[in-house]
């Protein structure tokens, strides 16, 4: 028969077992909560939302919302299958695009924070000319370095810009000063959590909210 001291002990340390996992839970949701409310300080810039921080391309009933690195090679192989299709579907009214670029591989790119520096190039560029927004994006992918180079540096991105239309000396000062920065760092805690894997990726696509795997093509797009 087991001793009465025993049972005790073995029910005290169940107890302290079950507290310690119930606050190890509360803490984690708690985070993930609190890293997905992060706020964002959006800049004033008229195509940016004030509450989210995208950039907002269009206008439409449906909202597609995408979480990108422009040295990402999954975000290069999402905008080669996507690209065109999001255009038109931006073009013909049938989505509003919300765009979040992240600085999620600055540590890829040899100390000059690529990453960072081409998502602040993008709002730079937004407040310049948002009918420059897309094509821009484009010639990023189009040129997207390699994972753990360099990157494009300041020069090329300002020739990039330039082709699409945009070189005023206030945009060439956004850029180069890296004004959005510390915006573009509170984005990449903002990427909502995959509840299949507990963890945030990129490129993370969301239609009306629901999560979509990229890979799966745009034809959704067509259906809306």
């Amino acid at each position: 028969m087991a001793n009465p001291a025993n049972r005790s002990l073995f029910a005290m340390i169940i107890a302290v077992v079950v507290a310690i996992a119930v606050t190890v839970v509360a803490v984690l949701v708690y985070m993930m909560n609190r890293d997905g409310t992060v706020e964002v300080e959006a800049p004033d810039i008229a195509v940016v939302d004030q509450e989210s921080g995208a950039i907002v391309v269009g206008s439409a009933d449906h909202v597609l919302e995408t979480y990108v690195d422009f040295m990402c090679p999954y975000c290069g192989e999402f905008e080669s299958l996507w690209g065109e299709d999001i255009a038109q579907a931006v073009d013909d009214g049938s989505v509003e695009l919300h765009v979040y670029p992240l600085g999620f591989l600055d540590a890829q790119s040899q100390g000059t924070n690529y990453s960072t520096r081409a998502a602040n190039s993008l709002y730079c560029l937004a407040d310049e000319d948002p009918d420059a927004i897309l094509p821009y994006m484009a010639s990023l992918f189009a040129d997207q370095p390699a994972e753990g180079t360099a990157g494009l540096d300041d020069e090329q991105l300002l020739a990039n810009a330039a082709d699409a239309g945009v070189a005023s000396a206030a945009f060439q000062e956004c850029v180069t000063s890296q004004t959005h920065e510390r915006l573009i760092g509170r984005l990449n805690g903002n990427v909502p959590v995959n509840p299949q894997t507990g963890k945030r990726g990129i490129p993370t696509i969301l239609l009306d909210g629901e999560r979509i795997t990229y890979t799966d093509g745009p034809g959704v797009l067509a259906t809306l």
